[in-house]
C-alpha cells in the first residue's frame, strides 16, 4: 500500500466480521506490550492494518475493530482506540514512528 512517500506492505493474520463490524487481528508470536509506550508504538502497526484494509475495501476505517493475540500467552490485547486517519498520520510523521514500523 503506498502511503506517506512510502510502500508499506501490510500482512493481515486475520478478518473477522461481527454483526456490520469487522475486526482485524495480528497474531504475535512475542510478548505483550509492558510499557505504555511500548503498546503505542504497537497500536500504530493496527492503525496502519485498518487503513489499508479500508482503503482496499472502500470502507469506513471507524467501522473497523483492530486487537493483537498473543500466541504464547492467549492473551487478546485491544487498544483503548486506534489511531484516526488524521492521528495515524501524525503519529507517522513523529520522529522515528515510520521508521520503526517500517522496520517490523
Amino acid at each position: 500500500m503506498p502511503y506517506e512517500g512510502r510502500i508499506l506492505v501490510c500482512k493481515i493474520d486475520a478478518v473477522y466480521r461481527r454483526g456490520d463490524r469487522i475486526e482485524i487481528v495480528d497474531w504475535k508470536t512475542g510478548r505483550p506490550p509492558t510499557s505504555a509506550a511500548d503498546a503505542q508504538l504497537k497500536q500504530l502497526q493496527l492503525a496502519l492494518y485498518r487503513f489499508a484494509y479500508a482503503t482496499r475495501e472502500g470502507i469506513d476505517p471507524d467501522s473497523i475493530d483492530a486487537a493483537f493475540y498473543y500466541v504464547a500467552h492467549d492473551r487478546v490485547v485491544r487498544p483503548e482506540r486506534v489511531y484516526s486517519a488524521a492521528d495515524l498520520r501524525e503519529a507517522w510523521a513523529a520522529t522515528g514512528a515510520r521508521d520503526a514500523v517500517a522496520a517490523r
